[in-house]
């Protein structure tokens, strides 16, 4: 199990390596000079730039070197653990995000549990329940989840939860109460996911040989259920939650946006509109990093649910 997960870790490196490079080419491939989104972010856009200081913060950025030196320079820095400097206000970006990252790690992790807590036995109930009326909703709730977009959640539960009800605030970031309306427009997504992978994963599982047997031999249902059909029904979940965390992290951007989070995501947006290069590769690598180990965790993950699909990886 532990050689699997290293096996599964060890394409990290090579993952982000390349995801730098074309971050990075595609960055600076762009439009528009990155000297004068720094120039605007530091003095705002009534000021025009001379010459002079458009050298000056090009040459302070290292922005007049060519884009493999820059390259390799950003390279070496990140080997010793340097992800340099922010170009719209100098500050570490090491500090920036290890005090963001972990806003944006709640979000996320709150989301994916409120959608495990309510996909689970919504998706049990549907699959043991066919054609009930919990079953319809099920399958409602899947389509109207992966239809709905984030940006259009998000501005209707402020409408209803903060302008009508009064019951949440708008937007911000220090409360608990800051924490329900992002987690929530995240969660719908996974939450349409789940619930459909669950009623399809025990609808096949319970039409199996052995689970006929196991009814045959007098055992109850629920035990039924629990030992013997919602191990293996629970493969597929596995191997889609690592998915849906990578999914979380991007959805981020777009919800902690929406409600002014001073997250990951939020912190992504801007930097990609000021053309922060040295921020933009950082949050990339972070949200590829947190995907990749997502995945493998979900690997491992479900060779425990099912010891037998290591044997046919294995073998294959």
């Amino acid at each position: 199990m532990g050689e699997m997960l290293l096996r599964r870790l060890s394409w990290l490196p090579i993952v982000l390596v390349g995801v730098s490079i074309i971050t990075f080419s595609f960055t600076y491939l762009t439009p528009g000079d990155p000297a004068m989104n720094v120039f605007w972010a530091r003095y705002g856009e009534d000021f025009a730039p001379t010459p002079e200081l458009l050298a000056q913060i090009r040459a302070d950025a290292g922005l007049d070197s060519p884009l493999p030196l820059q390259y390799l320079r950003w390279l070496g820095r990140l080997a010793r653990g340097d992800l340099g400097g922010s170009f719209i206000d100098k500050k570490p970006i090491v500090q920036t995000l290890a005090r963001r990252f972990p806003i944006t790690l709640q979000i996320g992790g709150v989301s994916l549990i409120l959608a495990l807590l309510v996909a689970v036995p919504l998706g049990t109930w549907a699959a043991t329940h066919p054609y009930s009326w919990v079953d319809t909703l099920s399958i409602v709730l899947s389509n109207t989840g992966v239809a709905i977009p984030q940006y259009w959640i998000g501005p209707v539960l402020i409408l209803v939860l903060s302008v009508k009800l009064r019951l949440l605030p708008t937007a911000g970031w220090g409360t608990p109460r800051h924490l329900v309306m992002p987690a929530l427009t995240l969660s719908l997504m996974p939450l349409a996911f789940f619930t459909r992978m669950v009623r399809s994963g025990l609808l096949e599982v319970l039409g199996q040989d052995y689970i006929r047997t196991a009814r045959a031999k007098g055992l109850p249902p629920p035990v039924v259920l629990v030992r013997h059909a919602f191990k293996n029904a629970l493969v597929p979940l596995a191997s889609v939650l690592g998915l849906r965390i990578a999914g979380a992290m991007a959805g981020s951007v777009i919800v902690e946006t929406i409600f002014a989070v001073p997250g990951m995501g939020s912190t992504m947006y801007q930097a990609v509109l000021w053309r922060d290069v040295p921020m933009i590769q950082a949050c990339t690598l972070i949200f590829v990093g947190t995907a990749v180990t997502a995945n493998a965790l979900a690997d491992v993950t479900y060779v425990l649910l099912n010891p037998a699909i290591s044997y046919v990886r294995e073998g294959s």
